[in-house]
């Protein structure tokens, strides 16, 4: 019986304590940086500034692409393909 709880008890310590990698794995940061290769990129495409709409487009297009990358990489979409490997090359 002791050794059931001693048992218990580490793995809740353990659940509680361990670290998944990077703090805010789950979180996709956009940063100011990236904002504005996002607007450069914009801009050099359609010789304009974007305009607030447009960029807060291209944020939430960036984010769901990240989310997307992110998922498929946990699915493990990006084992045993050879085209995967060769653009990732």
């Amino acid at each position: 019986m002791h050794f059931l709880l001693l048992g218990a008890a580490l793995f809740v310590a353990f659940s509680f304590l361990r670290d998944d990698g990077a703090p805010g794995k789950k979180q996709i940061v956009v940063s100011a940086g990236k904002i504005e290769h996002l607007a450069a990129l914009f801009a050099r495409t359609w010789q304009r500034p974007a305009t607030h709409e447009e960029l807060e487009g291209l944020i939430n297009d960036f984010v769901r692409e990240e989310a997307a990358y992110r998922e498929g990489m946990a699915l493990g979409l990006d084992r045993d393909d050879t085209v995967i490997r060769r653009r990732i090359r």
